[in-house]
């Protein structure tokens, strides 16, 4: 019994003094980054002191992305998040703390990939308008034989039946010049604009083989321009579209106290 008692009593000691050791490390690995000025991403901290230094239970689930690969995967994570609470409420309610703890992440972290909300919501417009841009090229040109008005009407038809479908496009949209475009760098943006001329292109050329009596050759720019102000038009209408429908519900509630 005594010497299973000093057998125990050793086991127990060795492991504190591994714990001991265990600790001491961690604690000068924690001081030499804080007096270096590094940063411990996604961990909490205290007067500039990670948590996890001063409690080695607290364990950081935050892994940072090293490669390209990883940081373009995180990336696309965090504008994946903005569009699923995109589908749940509007540009306006969606913050870089709730995108962030949705996501899983500290805002700090978030700040890592993107210039700020704007910016992931910059990303997701571009997103957005290719599902609608790959929606709208799939719809057929209309018959070269059928008269100018009717291709007109069946351009149009289409256009509007596949805006319908991406609310969050035309939410997105509607915002974009007066908000999105705020609060971003001057790369952000350039990145943007590149991508949406590339789209705008698109939508150009498809209106181009659906109505042949639109300018052609030599004058691309005015396709591009007809394209641009439309989807101008379309970002405008939804806005008014949405304050009108706040406007009848307050209208409905104000009738019925009066009644």
């Amino acid at each position: 019994l005594v010497g299973r008692t000093h057998h125990t009593l050793r086991v127990v000691a060795s492991t504190r003094l591994d714990d001991r050791v265990a600790m001491t490390t961690r604690a000068t690995t924690c001081r030499n980054v804080v007096s270096t000025g590094g940063m411990f991403e996604g961990v909490p901290s205290r007067n500039g002191i990670p948590f996890s230094c001063a409690y080695p239970s607290a364990v950081a689930t935050f892994q940072r992305a090293r490669t390209a690969e990883q940081r373009a995967t995180r990336a696309s994570t965090i504008v994946d998040t903005a569009q699923s609470m995109l589908a749940e409420m509007p540009p306006a309610e969606i913050t870089l703390n709730g995108l962030a703890k949705r996501a899983g992440l500290a805002p700090s972290n978030v700040l890592r990939y993107f210039d700020s909300r704007e910016a992931v919501l910059l990303e997701l417009v571009n997103r957005q308008t290719e599902a609608w841009l790959g929606d709208l090229l799939r719809h057929a040109p209309p018959p070269a034989a059928d008269p100018p008005v009717a291709r007109c009407a069946a351009v149009a038809r289409a256009i509007a039946a596949t805006l319908d479908a991406h609310h969050g496009f035309c939410e997105l949209i509607s915002v974009q010049a007066t908000v999105l475009e705020r609060r971003v760098t001057t790369s952000t943006v350039l990145r943007f604009k590149t991508t949406s001329s590339r789209q705008l292109e698109r939508l150009a050329q498809w209106l181009a083989d659906a109505l042949p009596e639109l300018p052609r050759a030599g004058e691309e720019g005015r396709l591009l321009r007809l394209s641009a102000r439309m989807i101008l038009v379309a970002g405008a209408l939804w806005a008014q579209h949405g304050a009108s429908e706040v406007l009848a519900e307050q209208l409905v509630d104000h009738r019925r106290t009066m009644l």
